[in-house]
């Protein structure tokens, strides 16, 4: 994969410096089926370079592994693993004025299990940690690790649309040590209205509160996202998602390759909409844009 791209102020200051940038990567994955298993693997590893701002110059990568499993006793789950280095994005939600070289890396490890497969109700639990990390030392403070298990029912009454409910809880930790619980009820919904459209909703009533004094990233109300993929012919696929979340919750959430929430966000509440569409040139390449 190749791109190019051009930035009008890198750093995100008063005094604009602007750069054009390139990206040259290699792209690779597997996707497996071993009986009743399905195995898959993707990565790019990509070389990013900056044609003035060179001390800034870096790798990305991104990875995605796993194992989607069921059984003849009506269980099944998956098993991820994902991770991602890409530099920081000045400015962002952060206040600290900085030109330095900051690359963050995300870890995510995801545990699912449903009891009844695709019946018409379902028991479905998960598992996941977290973990966000920083190689400048002044931005080391937005450096977080979080668990979180939830707990549900689905329910499928027809095959065009799933509904659902759950409990779940979750701590986490700055490296400040400003941890936090949080919990959240929510009402999840997946629906095909027609063969042109896919909406997956998620609507949450969440409590989140420092486990020291009172905090103003303490917080209760209502959170959620919106993801709406249409695809008008069969070479264009369009992918819009609306997110109003936590800024912990937001750093994790990607439509396609566009992170819609801003990394190392620590904001109470963040707001984010993004549209990706994607266009199929030929039947081995596609073309790609965020906004």
């Amino acid at each position: 994969s190749t791109s190019v791209a051009y930035d009008s102020n890198v750093f995100r200051l008063p005094q604009a410096v602007s750069d054009t940038i390139y990206s040259l990567g290699l792209v690779a994955g597997v996707d497996q089926t071993i009986g009743r298993q399905r195995l898959y693997a993707n990565g790019i590893l990509s070389d990013t370079r900056f044609v003035d701002q060179k001390q800034i110059d870096y790798t990305r990568y991104s990875f995605l592994g796993g194992i989607d499993w069921q059984t003849v006793y009506s269980l099944s789950g998956t098993l991820s693993y994902s991770s991602k280095q890409n530099l920081y994005s000045f400015g962002g939600t952060n206040t600290i004025q900085s030109t330095a070289k900051n690359l963050e890396r995300q870890d995510e490890v995801i545990l699912t299990g449903r009891y009844g497969g695709a019946s018409l109700l379902s028991l479905d639990t998960s598992l996941t940690h977290r973990k966000l990390r920083y190689s400048d030392p002044t931005y080391r403070f937005n450096a977080l690790e979080q668990d979180s298990a939830s707990v549900g029912l689905t329910y499928r009454p027809r095959a065009s649309l799933t509904l659902g409910s759950a409990l779940r809880y979750t701590q986490g930790t700055y490296a400040l040590s400003q941890d936090f619980d949080r919990y959240d009820l929510d009402l999840t919904g997946y629906w095909i209205p027609t063969g042109l459209s896919t909406f997956n909703a998620r609507l949450s009533f969440s409590k989140r509160k420092s486990r020291a004094a009172d905090s103003e990233l303490d917080f209760s109300g209502t959170t959620g996202q919106l993801n709406w993929t249409y695809q008008p012919t069969g070479k264009l696929s369009i992918s819009t998602s609306f997110s109003r979340d936590s800024g912990a919750e937001s750093s994790f959430i990607d439509v396609g390759e566009q992170q819609i929430g801003g990394p190392g966000d620590n904001s109470v509440l963040t707001n984010s909409l993004a549209v990706s569409p994607v266009y199929a040139l030929t039947s081995k390449i596609q073309l790609n844009a965020n906004l």
